[in-house]
């Protein structure tokens, strides 16, 4: 037991020479917060008996914080530094939360040297106040026990995991929302083998899954037969798989039979995978055909459809991007496009080419709404205009494993589209 919160008090459990303490805290906007950020955090009484014999716990609520929302959590120990946490599996806690829920877990390859840890931001700015972290995106209602496995924690930059460096855990709820968190009970407990996986409470995110031979768990789309990822190895492209992009470019003109993908191999596919908000397209009338009405919810949404190459990565090396005409209309979200290689895509997807650490995205390109009209376009994408990702460098072009058109549907706030929208046709995908 790190802390069960009946003593009351702020301090944690003196249990292992732990020695820290909660506090809570906003992000700097003018929003309200209980308990305020002054450093004297006390336990909520539970009212309404609704945790059976347990008497308090840590909440914190509030709105109006728009810049990252606000955090509530505790230290290890005091003053800050790195705690040994190695040979554990992970956290469990209770829950009750309106909103969707980031858990950190901040070490010293993440902490900043002046808040305890080692991080220096001239050397590895990816990684400073990038902590490992496991989203909760749709709490279940009530009360609800969760459990974090280590191996299901994933990072922005390129800090390795270390649980003999742990500073602490933290609870993150987005920016734009009215939020009430509670939590008790939190622990560390031990796991090995199949139960060391994540508590799954999305209901488009519900199947717990190890992936990657075991190293690695996370939650899989609704309907994912976790047998069929359990003991994928992810590889990274090596030149035995890799065939060299055609001296004409083409990629899809989407005309033959198999919906005109031209590059061996390679196959259409809408995510999130197996979700009923994902996209859905066809290719009749020798054309991708993309169309999506998705409601806004209280976390942000990433849908997509990807040309995919399960079997091949392609050098396109003699190339400078990828063109593609585009008609149609869009509304109420944003749109990017990317082309993807194997260092950019996370290992834990059970993806044949994944290199990546866990959360890994490709650099992306926006498309503007307005830039998509009823008359076809070409657009031209360059690799050198990919920007962002995670890893933030650039996509490796002899390395790609696909192209996708995202769409990012922003979390329902005052004044913002109550849907997604989309109706575009895309054809003649070639590299140029």
């Amino acid at each position: 037991m790190i802390d069960d919160l009946e003593d009351g008090d702020a301090s944690i459990c003196a249990t292992n020479g732990r020695t820290g303490g909660w506090y809570a805290f906003g992000d700097g906007t003018m929003g309200e917060l209980t308990p305020k950020s002054d450093g004297r955090f006390t336990p909520t009484r539970i009212e309404d008996g609704s945790r059976g014999s347990s008497r308090y716990a840590a909440r914190f609520a509030g709105s109006g914080f728009t810049k990252f929302g606000a955090i509530m959590g505790f230290n290890l120990l005091f003053p800050p530094k790195a705690y040994d946490a190695s040979g554990l599996g992970g956290i469990t806690f209770s829950m009750k939360s309106n909103v969707p829920v980031t858990v950190y877990l901040p070490t010293a390859e993440t902490v900043p040297i002046s808040d305890g840890g080692q991080c220096v931001e001239s050397v590895t700015p990816e990684n400073c106040n990038q902590h490992f972290s496991f989203q909760i995106t749709a709490p279940a209602p009530g009360w609800f026990e969760y459990r974090v496995p280590f191996n299901a924690l994933s990072q922005g930059g390129s800090a390795i995991w270390n649980p003999g460096h742990l500073l602490g855990v933290t609870f993150r709820v987005p920016q734009d929302t009215t939020f009430e968190v509670w939590i008790d009970d939190v622990a560390f407990y031990v796991c090995a083998g199949p139960e060391c996986q994540p508590t799954c409470t999305d209901h488009d995110l519900s199947v717990s899954c190890r992936m990657g031979n075991g190293l690695r768990s996370s939650c899989q789309p609704t309907g994912t037969d976790c047998s069929a990822i359990a003991d994928a190895t992810p590889r990274p492209c090596t030149p035995a798989e890799t065939m060299v992009a055609p001296a004409d470019g083409l990629i899809a003109d989407f005309t033959d039979p198999d919906g005109g993908i031209s590059l061996i191999s390679t196959k259409l596919l809408a995510y999130p995978v197996g979700s009923a908000s994902a996209p859905t397209y066809s290719t009749t009338g020798g054309s991708l055909h993309i169309t999506l009405d998705r409601p806004a919810t209280s976390g942000p949404q990433y849908l997509g459809v990807v040309v995919a190459s399960p079997e091949k990565c392609i050098d396109a090396t003699a190339f400078t991007g990828v063109q593609f005409t585009i008609s149609g209309s869009i509304s109420g979200c944003t749109m990017q496009y990317y082309a993807g290689d194997d260092a950019h895509q996370d290992d834990t997807t059970g993806a044949p080419h994944a290199s990546g650490p866990a959360g890994s995205s490709p650099p992306q390109t926006a498309i503007a709404a307005k830039q998509v009209t009823s008359i076809p376009q070409t657009m031209k994408m360059p690799f050198s205009g990919q920007t962002g990702g995670i890893p933030a460098t650039p996509v490796d072009r002899a390395r790609l494993i696909h192209v996708a058109w995202q769409f990012t549907v922003n979390a329902t706030i005052s004044n913002t589209p109550a849907s997604c929208i989309a109706d575009l046709t895309i054809d003649d995908v070639r590299f140029y």
